[in-house]
C-alpha cells in the first residue's frame, strides 16, 4: 500500500507538557515511525531557542522546589543511606540544564529532516496581521507584541509548506496556532502529540485501529474502576488561589469520570498505547491555616491568631492518563496496565469549600 509521508513540527509547549522527557513513550513511538520513513520531523530556529530557554527555566524551578523542601527529607537522610545523599547533591549541584539541552540537541540530530529558517517569513504580512489583529494576534491579549515570535514561526512554516506542496502537522496547544491554521490549507494543528499519532495510526491501519478502539469502549467501565483507584491513590498538590494558605487534604474520592477523547498512539499484534483524556469530578476533605486575621510578630518571627479551618471540596478537572492494553489476536482484552503514577495539581478558592468550618 502506498503511504504518503507525514510532515510534523513540534512547538515548545508540547515539549514542556512532556516535561522535556525525550524518552517518553510517545516520543519513542514518533522516532520509530521516523526511522521507518513514515514521518518527516521539522524544526524551527525560533522554536529551538524557546525550548532551550524553557529547559533552563524548568530546571531552575525544579532545583528551587527541591531546595525548599529538602528539610522534609531529613528522615531519609538520617538513615545514612549514601545513595540518597549523593542523589540529592547531584540534582542540586550538577548542571541538569545542560544534560537536558544535550538530549534535545541529540533528539533533533537523530530525527530532524530539516530546520525551517525564519527567512521564509514575509514581515509585511506579519505587520498587516498585527494591525488587523489576525491570528496569532489576539484582541483579548493586552500585550499583542508578545505574539510576534509565534507570528514569524507560523508565517515561515506556512510559506515553506506551500512552496513544497506539503501539509505541515503542527503539535501545539496554543490557540493562536489553531486559529492561524484555520485560515490556511497547508497547516493543521493538534494540541497533543498523541492526538497526531492517533490520526497517523488510523491511516497506517484503519481496521486494527478501529478494533482497538472498540476494545477500549467495550471495557471502559472496568478500566474506569482501575483508573478511579489509581487516581485516588495518586499524589495531590492542592493550592488556594485567593489566599496564601497551607493546605492539607484527606479522604480523596472520585465521584465521577468519563472520557473526553481516546487517542491510540501505537499498536502491534499484542498491545497498544493509549491516551485517555478524562473529565473527573473529585471530592476531598481540605484543612488549611487561615492567616487573614493573623498577627505577625516580627521580633519572634511567628504568627498569632491563626485559624485552623476545614471543609469539603468538590472539583471538576480534565487530566490525561497513559495506558497500555494487551489483548489476544481476536482483540479480546486480557490485561490492563495503567501508566506511571501522576501527581495532580488542583487549584481552588476558599469559597469553593462547603460542609465545613469556613
Amino acid at each position: 500500500m502506498e503511504f504518503d509521508t507525514f510532515h510534523i513540527i513540534i512547538d515548545t509547549n508540547e515539549f514542556y507538557r512532556l516535561n522535556f522527557n525525550f524518552n517518553h513513550h510517545s516520543i519513542n513511538t514518533l522516532q520509530r515511525y521516523i526511522e521507518q520513513g513514515y514521518i518527516n520531523l521539522y524544526s524551527h530556529e525560533i522554536i529551538e531557542k524557546e525550548v532551550y530557554k524553557n529547559i533552563g527555566k524548568k530546571t531552575e524551578e525544579t532545583k528551587g522546589t527541591l531546595k525548599r523542601n529538602i528539610n522534609n527529607l531529613a528522615l531519609l537522610k538520617s538513615l545514612n543511606m549514601n545513595y540518597i545523599n549523593q542523589f540529592l547533591s547531584k540534582v542540586i549541584t550538577e548542571d541538569i540544564e545542560d544534560i537536558i539541552k544535550n538530549k534535545y540537541k541529540q533528539f533533533l540530530s537523530n530525527n530532524c529532516h530539516k530546520k525551517i529558517p525564519t527567512d521564509f517569513a514575509v514581515p509585511t504580512e506579519i505587520i498587516q496581521d498585527y494591525f488587523n489583529v489576525n491570528p496569532p494576534f489576539d484582541v483579548n491579549k493586552k500585550n499583542k507584541k508578545s505574539e510576534f515570535p509565534d507570528a514569524f514561526i507560523l508565517n515561515s512554516i506556512n510559506k515553506y509548506a506551500k512552496q513544497n506542496n506539503i501539509i505541515m502537522h503542527i503539535i501545539s496547544n496554543d490557540s493562536g496556532f489553531t486559529n492561524y491554521s484555520n485560515n490556511y490549507t497547508y497547516l493543521t494543528v493538534y494540541n497533543k502529540l498523541e492526538i497526531f499519532l492517533n490520526k497517523f495510526t488510523t491511516k497506517l491501519d484503519q481496521a486494527k485501529h478501529d478494533n482497538i478502539e472498540k476494545i477500549v469502549q467495550d471495557n471502559i467501565e472496568s478500566l474506569f474502576d482501575i483508573l478511579k483507584n489509581d487516581i485516588e491513590n495518586a499524589g495531590f498538590n492542592f493550592s488556594c488561589i485567593n489566599d496564601e494558605v497551607e493546605v492539607d487534604y484527606s479522604a480523596i474520592t472520585v465521584d465521577d469520570l468519563y472520557e473526553e477523547h481516546i487517542s491510540i498512539s501505537d499498536f502491534n499484534d499484542e498491545s497498544a498505547d493509549i491516551l485517555l483524556e478524562l473529565n473527573i469530578i473529585l471530592s476531598a476533605e481540605i484543612e488549611y491555616k487561615d492567616y487573614s486575621e493573623a498577627i505577625y510578630d516580627k521580633e519572634d518571627g511567628v504568627y498569632f491568631n491563626v485559624e485552623n479551618r476545614k471543609g469539603r471540596l468538590s472539583k471538576e478537572f480534565t487530566v490525561d492518563m497513559d495506558m497500555k492494553i494487551q489483548y489476544e489476536p481476536d482483540y479480546r482484552l486480557i490485561a490492563k496496565n495503567i501508566g506511571q503514577s501522576t501527581t495532580f495539581d488542583i487549584e481552588f478558592e476558599t469559597y469553593d469549600l462547603n460542609d465545613g468550618d469556613k
